[in-house]
């Protein structure tokens, strides 16, 4: 049998329909700066959008404006997703201790641990 795989990748981003009515008013070049930022945010956890190369100032404010807006809502769902693994990962974890007759420790704890293990690199049971 093969080695564990690697925990999943987040699937993507949403696109809220409240973010319409800008994406309207913006030109395909903006649309498609903004939903690459997004991407790039939402893969990598961390990007700073730079709309300079946009050649339309109104395009570069109405960009930099909905990103403002739209930055926290990608991070926010991130960390939810996130949690989502964690919590499950926490089930099994309390699971396997159960079976063990041991004591869990508490989620806030597991939550540490594990994203503690997760910042040094190493894979999370």
């Amino acid at each position: 049998m093969a080695g564990k795989s690697k925990e999943k990748q987040r699937p993507g981003v949403v696109v809220y329909f409240d973010m319409v009515p800008t994406l309207q008013k913006l030109s395909a070049e903006a649309k498609a700066a903004v939903l690459m930022a997004a991407l790039a945010r939402g893969q990598n956890l961390y990007y700073e959008a730079d709309f300079n190369s946009l050649g339309d100032l109104a395009d570069r404010v109405r960009a930099e404006t909905l990103w403002e807006s739209y930055c926290p809502r990608v991070d926010s769902d991130g960390e939810g997703w996130k949690d989502g693994i964690i919590q499950r990962k926490y089930a099994g974890y309390c699971s396997g201790c159960r079976s063990r007759e041991e004591q869990p420790m508490s989620y806030e704890e597991y939550r540490g641990w594990y994203l503690g293990m997760e910042e040094m690199g190493s894979e999370p049971l």
